[in-house]
């Protein structure tokens, strides 16, 4: 038999989805179906009574509501809020698809690490959502909580980032959420506050477990993790070396040395996930092994590593030996400056069978003729052999030794010195006019400066203005008569003073043309309150009619595509272009905003009818 869940407004859970510390996620139908939305099966995220501190639910509103405005791709926005007295919490449209936890379940049912350009592909999705997200102007600018739970895999393959913000509004102080802390970036677990690029390093973590299926780091609490991370990056197991580079970067302890953003990250990525399909490797210098075959190429004929003593010493004489051991190449200090390639044997890279050239080699740059090098060998009488490698030096040109040219040299100097002496002639006057400019310059600012402290002193002195008294509020709103609305009640129009009860209320003013102020103001200590509410644009260049009729008289502001337009509800004369449009009427005694979508259609004038 399946358990009853209490009624969260107009929602009733059906299924548990989820539980953490202080949040409970349902699986619930509306009561009351929504016309606006095909489906009316919803996600409903709600704070659990008696488990969060009050300041919470507050933060946890604020989030949602910037939610409920955004209209990104790829990110979940809020359908409605619900608000103290009753539960707090926050409805989301349902969509099919997998989290990441259970995604790689699917992919991985007995564990192993997942191939890493799989994990490249989901990794660059993620930052492709993040990028828009970090620059839009309305709505969540950061996710601050990503772990493997809020990332929805769609059934196209589309990412999906759940609860943007509402993480970050849950952390408070030095607690943590306890789902999904072990990704956070250290400056989160240090108490700051999210930012992109804590955002960025919490997609490292994630590209992390996809591929190991457990968080970077790992520890038993958020200081012990913090910690933990500024040890080092974490091992990267069979992954391929410029994909873990590329997630090493997101996972550095330090922000400096993490990508800048979301598009430096997706640049990454595809580089490295060009260079996993194409199998390049990063290349590193070869080890020198004793017991491999040494090759070099020469222009001379080829000599063992160890020549006997009496074969060649009878040729060559008695030469000075080094006594090393017997069979043993000693190399000189040109010799130790051109390494040899070392031949790999079986379980070694093919990157080294080639003789390439280390970007530390101290002769990158430095071209030599055969011509004018050639090895020398001395071999000791008792088998000890030194190699000496010699480069004769750079033979000049013929032409550059006759009579004309030797004279050329000798007195190229002359226009050499006429040019400095011209350029030090123009550095003086150019000195001499910049210093001179400097002293006018600060003159002006000295007499601006003394200007200005004239006028501030000949402007009259005001008296100071009078305290205010607790729960004493005075508003003054430019244009004058604006509707003045206190906790969802009218209280008349500005300018005026509204005696109130200490402590934080509810802030709504109104006016016609203009976009409506919200506030929650503390009257705590008495408040004044001036503003100058901005200029709403109304609606007037579409070429089909829409009206929109409502219960009320011009209390409630209408909105058009997530934006006010300065009129009240019922209204009529909007114009606007054929297509779908979002029609909204924000209610003000309940602070919630309804919405519904209408397909406009060319020659037919449309209305929108709110039962409020």
């Amino acid at each position: 038999m399946r358990a009853a869940f209490a009624r969260l407004g107009p929602y009733q859970p059906e299924s548990l989805l989820g539980q953490g510390s202080v949040t409970e996620t349902f699986l619930a139908r509306r009561l009351e179906p929504l016309s606006s939305l095909e489906t009316q099966t919803f996600v409903v995220k709600a704070l659990r009574r008696g488990h969060y501190h009050p300041e919470l639910g507050n933060r946890f509103v604020d989030a949602a509501r910037m939610l409920q405005w955004t209209s990104l791709a790829g990110v979940a926005g809020v359908v409605e809020i619900g608000e103290e007295p009753g539960p707090i919490f926050a409805a989301f449209e349902f969509k099919e698809g997998v989290d990441l936890r259970h995604l790689r379940l699917q992919a991985l049912p007995s564990g192993g690490a997942m191939d890493g350009r799989v994990v490249g592909l989901l990794g660059r999705k993620l930052a492709e959502r993040l990028g828009p997200l970090h620059a839009q102007s309305d709505g969540p600018r950061v996710h601050g909580g990503l772990s493997p739970g809020n990332v929805l895999v769609r059934p196209s393959g589309d990412p999906l980032l759940l609860d943007c913000g509402l993480a970050e509004a849950l952390r408070f102080g030095e607690s943590f959420p306890a789902e999904g802390w072990q990704y956070l970036s250290p400056e989160q677990l240090r108490g700051e506050p999210a930012g992109r690029t804590t955002d960025l390093y919490s997609l490292g973590a994630l590209m992390y477990f996809l591929c190991y299926g457990r968080p970077p780091f790992e520890a038993g609490t958020p200081r012990e993790l913090e910690a933990r991370i500024a040890q080092g990056p974490p091992a990267f197991d069979g992954l391929h070396p410029a994909i873990a580079s590329s997630m090493a970067r997101l996972l550095s302890y330090s922000v400096q040395a993490r990508p800048k953003s979301a598009a430096d990250v997706i640049r990454q990525i595809s580089v490295a996930l060009l260079s996993a399909n194409a199998g390049i490797a990063v290349a590193t210098p070869a080890p020198l092994v004793p017991q491999a075959t040494v090759v070099r190429p020469s222009p001379s004929p080829a000599v063992p590593a160890a020549l006997p003593g009496p074969s060649l010493a009878g040729h060559r004489g008695e030469r000075e030996s080094a006594s090393k051991g017997e069979g043993e190449v000693i190399e000189d200090e040109q010799q130790r400056r051109h390494p040899p390639v070392v031949k790999p044997g079986k379980g070694q890279p093919s990157v080294h069978e080639r003789n390439a050239i280390a970007p530390d080699d101290p002769d990158v740059g430095a071209v030599f003729d055969d011509d004018d090098q050639d090895d020398e060998i001395d071999v000791a009488p008792n088998g000890t052999a030194r190699r000496r490698h010699r480069h004769r030096g750079i033979r000049l040109l013929e032409w550059t030794k006759d009579a004309f040219a030797r004279s050329f040299f000798r007195y190229a100097w002359v226009p050499v010195a006429v040019f400095l002496l011209i350029a030090a002639v123009e550095g003086f006057f150019f000195v001499r006019s910049w210093r001179a400019a400097r002293v006018e310059s600060a003159r002006k600012d000295q007499a601006f400066t003394e200007e200005q402290a004239r006028i501030e002193a000949a402007k009259p002195k005001l008296a100071a203005a009078p305290a205010l008294e607790a729960g004493q509020l005075v508003l003054k709103i430019n244009p004058s008569g604006a509707v003045i609305w206190l906790d969802g009640i009218e209280k008349g129009t500005a300018p005026m003073t509204v005696l109130t009860t200490p402590g934080g209320h509810r802030l709504v003013i109104t006016a016609p043309g203009h976009r409506m102020l919200r506030d929650v103001v503390d009257a705590t200590r008495g408040v004044l309150f001036e503003r100058t509410m901005a200029a709403a644009a109304f609606p007037t260049d579409g070429s089909v009619g829409l009206n929109v009729a409502c219960t009320t008289e011009g209390k409630n502001p209408v909105f058009i595509d997530g934006k006010e337009i300065g009129a009240f509800c019922p209204l009529a004369g909007v114009r606007l272009d054929p297509g779908k449009h979002r029609v909204g009427l924000f209610i003000i005694a309940q602070n919630r905003l309804l919405t519904v979508d209408r397909e406009v259609v060319l020659g037919r004038p449309d209305q929108v009818q709110f039962d409020y």
